[in-house]
């Protein structure tokens, strides 16, 4: 096994003896439950408050209103009265008195 080893080799275990464990900067595991909070309140779901969602919003409302009211305001046609047409509706007769 020794023989199978180059110089190569030795120079980079040799540089790997030195290394030491990485440690983290004092008070890491605060920080970081700390930003962890601050991004889970931060990520909750707020209505957007942007002038184009705004905007838009507006826009599809006054879009339905418009609608709504141009078909409320045309006249239904009705030839007859209620009662004459309901009972025309169902093959009814009705007479006068």
């Amino acid at each position: 096994m020794e023989q199978d080893k180059t110089p190569i080799t030795d120079e980079y275990l040799k540089s790997l003896e030195g290394i030491e464990a990485a440690e983290p900067r004092d008070f890491f595991y605060s920080r970081f439950t700390l930003r962890l909070a601050n991004e889970q309140t931060q990520k909750d779901w707020v209505f957007p408050l942007k002038p184009a969602w705004m905007i838009c919003t507006l826009a599809v409302f006054l879009l339905i209103n418009t609608l709504l009211l141009t078909q409320k305001s045309k006249p239904q046609k009705t030839d007859e009265s209620s009662i004459e047409g309901f009972a025309n509706a169902y093959d009814q007769n009705i007479s006068s008195y």
